[in-house]
């Protein structure tokens, strides 16, 4: 598998992590995250931001938002 080989994982290991991810249902929001920040319009208009700016950090959208009070 190329994934594997990505990752430096044996395909082995890589069908365990899957199958542990998908037991554990760890695609559930039940199972943390946190709570929404921005309205469903903020939302939009960060999403618009990101199609047509390029992050290289998660701290830069961070500091992106944070700089917009309205967004």
């Amino acid at each position: 598998m190329q994934i594997s080989h990505a990752l430096l994982l044996s395909e082995e290991m890589l069908r365990k992590h899957l199958k542990d991810y998908q037991t554990s249902k760890k695609l559930k929001p039940e199972n943390g995250g946190s709570k929404e920040k921005l309205s469903f319009e903020q939302s939009q208009k960060l999403i618009a931001h990101l199609h047509s700016h390029t992050y290289l950090y998660t701290k830069d959208i961070a500091a992106y938002v944070e700089s917009r009070d309205s967004l």
